[in-house]
Order: structure tokens, then sequence, then C-alpha cells
């Protein structure tokens, strides 16, 4: 019996994994290609990023900037201008009511001017203490307690005049509140005047920063904005003449040669001109290997297609030679065709010759057998 034998099957092999080196892989991650187009078209938009956000921090700023300014200015200088005019407003009728007080006698009178002089006393006292809550350090604190001293001061003298008047010492009342009152509300006055400018120009300096940081973020912003239109157009014309440029050019070219190629008349020896190490000369590059290869396809489809005609020919030859042969040897067959007739009949007639000698031959064999009995 005869033994089958056993296929072998092929073992797969498993293809080896290749061990690259990780720090070449982290130097080719780290590489920066500067020439390629994506870089030239992202550091512009990133540059306009930036500057945006840098633009938007420095405005936030600068708002908040005024913000606290104009905070300053309403919510302090405003209002403590405000706080003081009130206050002053209060002491002129607090004055006015001692000399009122010194003038009159109807009782009822009197008591409604004492009522009117506590309720100013209380609003004087109010506005104060709601002042020295709103009002800042360093001088200004220094003139608002010199001017607490001598309203305290006022205040005690006013009630003494106010305790001569009542008595009907309206004489000696009236001397203290030409005197001694009107000096001391004279120095209170020019205090709260003081104040008021203090006050006025703390506005005017916090008016004045304002208007800087108003016209700062002005030029920060026109400068940004300059830098912008500048980023823009360096943008723009990387991308035109990086992209645009480029891509028209290469699609062009291209265009040309298919049509060229169409129409029967192309020229595969033309290149596209190569100006950069990008993407676009890459892609380029690419273009002008194809070209490449299809122009060496052609020269060998052109030499085979030589060789071709040329065996062709080759072969017309030989088969011509061959029909030439051909009729040479039907012509060969036809004369031993002939031939071979002319030998068929020789040969009968030898054959008939062979006959007669057959019979000559045994007439002569019995000729002798006589002769050899006579």
């Amino acid at each position: 019996m005869k033994m089958k034998p056993k296929k072998l099957k092929p073992k797969k092999m498993k293809p080896k994994k290749l061990k690259t080196n990780k720090r070449a892989k982290a130097g080719m991650r780290k590489k920066i290609d500067i020439n390629s187009v994506k870089w030239k078209v992202m550091v512009p938009i990133t540059m306009l990023g930036a500057m945006l956000l840098i633009c938007s921090i420095l405005c936030i700023g600068q708002l908040r900037g005024m913000l606290r300014s104009s905070q300053t200015i309403s919510d302090r200088y405003a209002q403590n201008i405000t706080k003081l005019g009130e206050i002053a407003e209060d002491f002129q009728s607090l004055h006015r009511v001692i000399y009122e007080h010194c003038l009159t006698s109807d009782s009822a009178s009197l008591e409604n001017l004492s009522t009117e002089a506590s309720t100013l006393r209380s609003n004087i006292q109010t506005a104060n203490i709601e002042y020295e809550e709103m009002m800042g350090k360093g001088s200004e604190t220094e003139k608002f307690q010199k001017f607490e001293q001598d309203y305290e001061e006022y205040l005690t003298n006013f009630e003494q005049a106010i305790r001569l008047s009542n008595k009907g010492r309206k004489d000696d009342a009236q001397n203290l509140a030409n005197g001694t009152l009107s000096t001391l509300g004279s120095d209170l006055s020019d205090q709260i005047s003081e104040l008021i400018q203090y006050n006025k120009k703390g506005m005017d300096s916090a008016i004045v920063k304002q208007k800087r940081k108003y016209n700062s973020s002005l030029f920060i912003v026109a400068i940004l904005l300059i830098l912008g239109m500048i980023v823009d157009v360096l943008g723009v014309t990387i991308s035109h003449r990086c992209i645009s440029l480029p891509l028209g050019r290469i699609d062009g070219k291209l265009s040309k040669i298919v049509d060229d190629v169409q129409s029967g008349h192309g020229d595969l020896t033309e290149r596209i001109s190569v100006d950069s190490r990008d993407e676009m000369g890459k892609i380029a590059k690419g273009i002008n290997v194809f070209l490449e290869a299809l122009q060496t396809i052609m020269k060998e489809i052109t030499t085979s297609a030589a060789s071709l005609d040329e065996i062709v020919g080759k072969v017309s030859d030989h088969v011509a030679t061959a029909n030439d042969s051909s009729a040479d040897i039907s012509a060969l067959m036809q004369q031993l065709a002939a031939s071979m007739q002319e030998i068929s009949s020789t040969i009968s007639n030898i054959s008939e010759n062979a006959t007669d000698v057959n019979g000559n031959v045994i007439e002569l064999a019995n000729a002798s057998g006589d002769l050899q009995q006579y």
C-alpha cells in the first residue's frame, strides 16, 4: 500500500515588533517643523487669540479701576460733601436760633426755638457720626477731630446763652452770641468749608485718576488693535503666499498638463516648480514624482511597442518564407507523384518481363531435361 504523504501546513510567522528608541520618539515629538503650513497659519491665529486675551484682561483691570474710582467718587467724596453741606446748613440754622432766642420773649416762641435747636443738634450729631464712618484717614481725620472739639465748645457756650436767655438776661446772652459764639461759629464754618474743599480735591483727584485709566485703556486698546491688524495682515499675507498662491500655481500647472495629455500633445517632461519646503512643496514634489514615474512607464511602453513591431515584422517574414516553402513543396510533391506513376508503370513492365522470363526458364528447363534424357 502506498502511503499518501502528509501535507505540511506552513507555520504562520508572527511579525516581530520593532523596538523603537523612546528618546528618538520624544525627539521627533519635540521637533517642530517651522516651515509647516500648520505653523504658518496657527502662529498668527494664536497671536491674535493671545492679544485678545491680554486685551480682555487689561480692559477688565482698567474697568475695575474705573469702577473703584467711580465708587470712591460717588460713595465717599460726593456723600461727604453732601453730608458736610447738611451739617453746615443745620449749623447755620442752629446759629440763627440763638439770635432769635435772645431777641424774643414769647414763651411759645422760646419753646419752639428750643425744640428746633434740639432737633438741629440731633441732626448735626447724626451727620457727624455718619461722616466719621465715611471719611478717610490722615489730615481729614485731624481736621474733623478739630471740628468736633470746637463744636463741643460751641455747644457749651450755646447752652449757656440759652440759659441766660431763658433767665431774661438777654443782653448777656446777646453778648455771648455776638462774641464767643460768633467767633466759634466762623471757625466752624471755615472748618466745614476746608473739609468740603478737601473732599472736592479728593473728588477731582479721583476724577483725574479715572480719566487717566480711561485714557490708558483707550491707549492699550488702540495699541492692541493696531497690533491685531498687523498680525491679521501678516496672517492673511502668509496664507496668501504659502497656501493660495502655491495651490493656484499647482492647480494651473497640473490642469495644463492634464489638458495637454487628453488632447494628445502632452509633455510629460514638464515639472511643477517647488518653491517651499512645507506641505505645498511636498505636494508639488509628489506630483513631480508621479509625472516622472508616468514618464518612465510611457518610455517603457514605447520601447516595448517598438520591440513588438520588430517581432511582428520578423514573424511576417517567416510566414512569407513558410508560404514560399509550402509552394515549393507542393510542386515537388506533384513531381514526385508523376515520378511515382512512372515507377509504377516501369514495375508493371518489369513484372510482365519477369513472367516471360519465367516461361522461358521453364521451357529451358524442359529442354534441359529432354536434353539430359537424350
